[in-house]
């Protein structure tokens, strides 16, 4: 269980709550939501868990809570001091914004409460880091390219977005635009020490292409996307990069002929859909694309975790158990789209599903021609070779389809062991070389 409540922490995907309606602020909130983040520092699990929700609890365990705190204390450093604490009326819920201080990076703990008082949700994302480890990547060199900060997208739902724009190069330079996989990312895809998207930015940048990456919606709107109950990943991740493309199109620092898409892990899946739309995104990149029903993948990932060690244990039992009634209600949303999202996986609303379950990769496939790069790690566990298989099936025979697999890569696209697991992402790294040089000796014969 350790591990499976770690990679769900990991994906940025761990917010659990349920309806909840109009409290009394006289409660004293703020003190009840410390007070939470103290029982989890002092490793009082079990009192923590008696304030749960009748919902919460059944979704996580104390046994659970326990995995959770130590892993927020591996990837952000040792707990130090609670730094704020915020009320926020959230239409007619409360919750409480709490900045946990650990050792490298601030954390916002988000506490929701329910009718009765008794916490409904929690949601960790990271905030500042108050030292940053990045090592630049050896293959790149930042003198030979600048940066210019964006902002861009719909009125209310502006995100801030940065370009990296080579220096000495004859003519306009082509430009990627970096699209996130699931969870709330920022620009630079940050895992603990290392930053995916910056990498990928610095490397090509220092080679003459030109790179686009931005906060996502659910990272720079996380309070704002938290009150959504009819959104979908057209309003988390398509609507923006379609966006995207159109403010680079009209960008003079950029060839606007020379528009592509590069989407990773969940971006991968939606980018054949990004390319249908835009006319002007002349091309994609497919960087470890998921090419399943994303409940399918699910189920895989968190059956790989558990039986890493050969063993699957009671709790892991129990948990693969409950995952699989969820995957059942989401492949069959249809018949039922009033389920919560503690009834689905991942604690993703209906909505999510319904959008999954009426995406055919089929269909573009039989109109989509445009240059496609396929690329994956041979140690990745969370895109397969059955996700391999089917983008191979669909695009693979196609006259400007490229697809290579990358030797002893993981999800990231980091070296990493033959048994790779979600640890192996908060070892500090950076995205191979080989990534780097496919992509650009790809895009420089286009």
């Amino acid at each position: 269980m350790n591990r499976i409540a770690q990679f769900a922490l990991w994906i940025g995907l761990f917010f659990i709550a349920s309806n909840v309606y109009a409290q009394q602020k006289d409660f004293g909130y703020i003190e009840d939501a410390n007070n939470s983040i103290r029982l989890f520092a002092e490793n009082k699990y079990d009192s923590l868990y008696q304030k749960f929700d009748e919902n919460m609890a059944q979704q996580l365990k104390a046994e659970q809570l326990k995995a959770i705190w130590e892993q927020l204390e591996k990837v952000y450093g040792k707990f130090e001091v609670i730094k704020s604490s915020q009320l926020l009326p959230n239409d007619n819920y409360w919750m409480v914004d709490v900045i946990v201080g650990f050792t490298n990076q601030d954390v916002s703990t988000k506490i929701t409460y329910d009718t009765t008082n008794r916490i409904a949700g929690l949601f960790f994302s990271p905030m500042n880091r108050r030292s940053d480890n990045y090592k630049i990547p050896a293959y790149a060199d930042t003198s030979l390219f600048e940066e210019k900060n964006i902002r861009f997208g719909y009125k209310d739902w502006e995100l801030d977005g940065i370009l990296t724009i080579p220096k000495n190069v004859i003519g306009k330079p082509k430009v990627v635009i970096l699209v996130h996989g699931s969870g709330p990312h920022d620009k630079d895809m940050t895992i603990g020490e290392n930053k995916i998207f910056r990498d990928i930015a610095y490397g090509l940048s220092s080679n003459g292409i030109a790179v686009f990456r931005y906060d996502k919606r659910t990272y720079t709107y996380k309070n704002k996307m938290s009150k959504l109950v009819d959104v979908d990943f057209d309003k988390v991740v398509v609507d923006d990069v379609i966006a995207a493309i159109d403010t680079l199109y009209k960008c003079n620092l950029i060839n606007k002929s020379k528009i592509f898409v590069a989407g990773h892990s969940l971006g991968g899946y939606l980018l054949p859909k990004i390319l249908d739309q835009s006319s002007k995104a002349i091309g994609g990149i497919y960087l470890a694309p998921l090419g399943r029903h994303l409940a399918d993948a699910v189920t895989d990932q968190f059956q790989y975790l558990a039986n890493l060690d050969g063993n699957i244990d009671e709790q892991e039992k129990e948990f693969l158990e409950e995952l699989a009634i969820k995957v059942q209600n989401a492949k069959n949303i249809s018949q039922n789209d009033k389920l919560m999202p503690r009834q689905l996986p991942l604690g993703l609303t209906a909505s999510f599903w319904k959008y999954l379950e009426n995406y055919n990769l089929a269909d573009y496939a039989s109109k989509l021609d445009k240059p496609m790069l396929f690329l994956q790690g041979t140690n990745d566990f969370q895109t397969s070779d059955k996700d391999w298989q089917i983008w191979e099936e669909l695009f693979g025979n196609k006259q400007q389809t490229t697809m290579m697999r990358l030797h002893g890569l993981n999800h990231l696209f980091h070296q990493s062991s033959a048994n790779p697991t979600q640890e192996d992402y908060l070892r500090t790294g950076s995205v191979d070389k080989i990534l780097i040089e496919v992509i650009f000796n790809w895009l420089n014969k286009r």
